[in-house]
């Protein structure tokens, strides 16, 4: 009876075991064996053998059991004596031995004896009972208005099969299919995994433009519209959440769930808060109670967010434009402060490894200083909150990645602590070194313009990064193609330019293709200003003074944003126009249009041209005497800029004004050559004064070189000759020849610039205008580059030069011996950034002269 009792405990067990049904099989035949070798029960009492049969045959299904298991089931489960042998049967084959014969006698089956019969009434166990089958699972319904609609039990999971092949199109496919019969759990389900696809499979913002706009997802929004009554807070937070990465704003959607959660949302988690607060903002989706609602969740949810989770919801709720006044804002603002001053109290840097768990995330803590950083408003807590933040950063300067580093320094640069912002550039420098190279685009665009911005506050000193420039610029001309929005590709080509690393070559050429590409796709309206793609008046002077800065032209660039400066002239703030008509003249671009409309507006607004600084007003001035060819209201404006009395006390002081910059004397001093009504003032001579001024500043070491080869070529009676001032206007130069009225200039970065569509160096602006000047004067002016001051092709081609002006030099020049092509190369800057242009030269003696530009 205890083994009948032990079977009966192993057979209701057999359907949890993880058993192929041949091995199921075997051992329910083995157990229905054991059953059937137990004895009777007492007169009266149910046949335990019968029972333990009907328990094992009713935990055996018919198609998991063999025939022949069947049929001894069956007539196990029949018989009331002992087993009997199924009619089909075979016989049992004897044992045979080693030799092939039998052995003798067949095995005997040994029986228990039957014990007294009052042991078997002690024994004896009732009846066990079979149990009820398991009740199919319960067909789910959807509701239709009044109507309840049958739901095809696999439509989930076909569903979640196509998401995971992570294919937008057969999980779209999916839905297109099955929409009519899609419960609120497939819908969200379907959003949320249509989201976490395009996330991964994100280039640019092509995926989302093109999610937004198919239909079928349009068909999504609208069914949870209806729906919306019937789904769980879980499914609604993720459908916001899905809208959100897919920058989908959907005004009905949005609206319901608010509505929805107003009344459910108060026992959510904080991570639903998160999730939803995000949604609502990356969309700009503004809610008038939405705020207020994650609020009463937050302090009816009794649960108090950890300071990552502070953060992010902080930084969700500021994104949505919400004001950072609101008690639910600060009182998360003052959790994530409680975590700084229990991190700074515990202790020095090397007490402990690792942040404590309840410490806020190093990222997290960056990205609500950058939220708040973009708020308008200030605050007593913000400023507290962005001290204890610079102490956290430096104890933790080890712990954090280079691109927290470039969101934290942008932090503090928004918020213009400069002092704050040099002690963290410091703390972080092992971390610049290593990691600026390889971070993400965005991050790169950001570091570059924060540690600019510092630059120029001149409380930086970027030395470290010495040797690390030339592979900042390669990171930066290949990740330019990749940058979404037009204003990054800007702030990147500034950064470089402000923060004294340079930009090279290809670098301006894929910023300025990057940059035209966009504004030939809106050339349709040129003055609008709505268009994502399209900069701002003011951002259109920084691209012409950014390329004009580094000695580049882009002359469809130039075109194109001279014509829409055109329709915004009357806008520009005087700085900005002063940048963009230097810019154009610099780069010898003269676009008519453009320096009439504002050559009008100075002569029309008589308080712009006061409020200009006298630097100011002599770069523009020298910009319309470069590039504004109506010559009556280029006299005009001139006049207005520059009269007397500002001439007078300007050049008066002299050297006196230290804070004036260097470029202003040369400029003043072009401007006056190029109109004669400016030269002599009341007593004085303006052009001597200036020339003064001019002469004071230091030379470079170039000319002294170019003298030098000229005192090789002339004959020595000559040698006393050479000067440095040429013409009437008395124009300060590297080199020249009086008798013979030809000046030389060494080549310089003020001189040349590069046409980044040939790739050609050109003379610039200035060089352009001095060449005027000389010309008016009747004198000639020569460019030379400076790689090429020692080599015999310079000395061969002054001499040719000089022969046609009628001057004998003092050695002849061999012929046929340069007929190999020759390469000029010239620094642009200090950073060892080389620009090539290859001018072919011909075995005769004119053709040498091709050096000289």
């Amino acid at each position: 009876q205890h083994r009948a009792s032990s079977v009966r405990q192993v057979a209701s067990t057999l359907p949890c075991l993880r058993m192929d049904k041949f091995h199921q099989s075997r051992l329910r035949l083995r157990l229905l064996s054991r059953c059937l070798l137990c004895s009777n029960g007492p007169a009266g009492a149910p046949n335990t053998r019968v029972s333990s049969c009907r328990s094992v045959s009713a935990l055996c299904p018919a198609s998991c059991v063999k025939p022949e298991l069947q049929r001894s089931m069956l007539k196990a489960s029949t018989a009331s004596g002992a087993p009997q042998t199924a009619p089909n049967a075979r016989p049992r084959s004897r044992k045979r031995t080693r030799g092939g014969g039998p052995s003798g006698a067949s095995r005997r089956v040994v029986r228990r004896k039957r014990s007294s019969s009052a042991a078997r009434s002690r024994s004896c166990s009732p009846e066990l009972t079979v149990p009820p089958p398991r009740p199919p699972p319960p067909v789910r319904q959807r509701t239709e208005g009044n109507k309840v609609a049958p739901i095809p039990p696999r439509l989930q999971r076909r569903l979640l099969r196509a998401a995971g092949l992570m294919s937008l199109d057969r999980l779209l496919e999916c839905v297109e299919d099955n929409l009519e019969q899609f419960t609120a759990l497939n819908i969200a389900t379907a959003l949320v995994w249509v989201a976490r696809i395009a996330l991964k499979k994100r280039a640019g913002s092509d995926i989302e433009e093109a999610l937004g706009q198919d239909s079928r997802i349009s068909a999504l929004c609208s069914l949870v519209v209806k729906l919306v009554p019937s789904m769980s807070v879980s499914m609604l937070v993720g459908i916001v959440w899905a809208l959100g990465k897919l920058r989908i704003l959907d005004i009905d959607v949005l609206e319901a769930v608010a509505a929805r959660l107003g009344t459910d949302i108060r026992l959510a988690q904080p991570r639903y808060l998160l999730m939803l607060s995000w949604g609502f903002a990356a969309v700009g989706y503004q809610h008038p109670d939405m705020v207020a609602v994650i609020e009463r969740a937050a302090f009816a949810n009794r649960a108090v967010p950890s300071p990552s989770d502070a953060c992010n919801i902080s930084c969700a709720i500021l994104a949505s434009r919400a004001s950072p006044d609101l008690p639910f804002v600060q009182s998360l603002l003052r959790i994530v402060m409680q975590s700084l001053d229990h991190d700074a109290n515990a202790g020095s840097i090397g007490s402990h490894a690792e942040s404590p768990a309840s410490s806020v995330h190093l990222s997290d803590l960056a990205s609500l200083l950058i939220s708040l950083g973009n708020t308008s408003e200030t605050y007593v807590l913000a400023d507290s909150l962005l001290a204890k933040s610079a102490v956290y950063f430096r104890k933790h300067a080890g712990e954090v990645s280079t691109e927290a580093v470039c969101n934290i320094l942008t932090a503090f640069v928004r918020a213009q602590r400069w002092a704050e912002a040099w002690d963290l550039v410091v703390s972080f420098k092992s971390c610049f070194v290593s990691g600026l190279v390889n971070v993400r685009p965005g991050h790169l665009v950001v570091g570059i313009w924060a540690l600019a911005r510092i630059v120029l506050q001149g409380g930086a000193d970027l030395s470290f990064l010495v040797g690390r420039e030339q592979a900042l610029r390669s990171r930066a001309a290949c990740i330019v193609p990749f940058l979404e929005d037009t204003r990054q590709v800007l702030r990147l080509v500034w950064g470089f330019i402000c923060a004294r690393i340079y930009c090279s070559t290809e670098l301006l050429q894929a910023a300025a293709e990057h940059i035209h590409g966009q504004l030939r796709k809106n050339s349709q309206d040129v003055a609008s200003r709505d268009s994502a793609d399209v900069l701002s008046p003011a951002e259109f002077c920084s691209v012409v003074w950014c390329l004009a800065s580094e000695g580049a032209r882009h002359q469809p660039l130039f075109a194109a944003v001279g014509d829409r400066l055109c329709a915004f002239c009357g806008e520009l703030a005087s700085k900005d126009l002063v940048d963009a008509l230097w810019a154009f003249a610099a780069s010898d671009v003269a676009h008519t249009a453009f320096f009439e409309a504002a050559a009008l507006r100075f002569v029309e607004d008589a308080e712009l041209c006061r409020s200009l600084t006298f630097t100011d007003a002599v770069r523009v001035a020298w910009a319309f005497s470069a590039a504004l060819e109506n010559l009556e209201l280029q006299a005009a404006v001139v006049q207005l800029l520059l009269p007397p009395p500002l001439l007078n006390s300007a050049l008066s002081a002299g050297g006196e004004n230290t804070s004036m910059p260097a470029c202003t004397w040369p400029l003043l001093h072009i401007v006056l050559a190029v109109h004669e009504a400016l030269r002599n003032g009341p007593g004085c001579s303006h052009l001597s004064l200036c020339a003064e001024q001019v002469a004071q500043q230091i030379r470079s070491k170039a000319g002294a070189g170019l003298r030098r080869e000229l005192c090789a070529v002339l004959p020595k009676e000559l040698h006393e000759d050479i000067c440095q001032v040429a013409g009437f206007s008395q124009m300060l130069v590297d080199a020249a020849l009086p008798a013979k009225r030809i000046a030389f200039d060494v080549v310089s970065n003020a001189l040349v610039l590069v046409d980044l569509i040939t790739l050609k160096s050109l003379p610039s602006g200035a060089a352009q205008l001095r060449r005027e000047c000389l010309r008016r004067d009747g004198w000639s002016l020569r460019l030379i580059p400076k790689e090429s001051l020692s080599s015999p092709l310079c000395r061969d081609a002054l001499g040719d030069l000089l022969k046609n002006h009628g001057l004998e030099p003092a050695r002849c020049v061999a012929e046929g011996i340069h007929s190999a092509p020759v390469v000029v190369e010239y620094e642009r800057r200090h950073h060892q950034n080389t620009v090539s242009m290859q001018q072919p030269c011909a075995a005769s003696r004119t053709n040498s002269l091709r050096i000289i530009i």
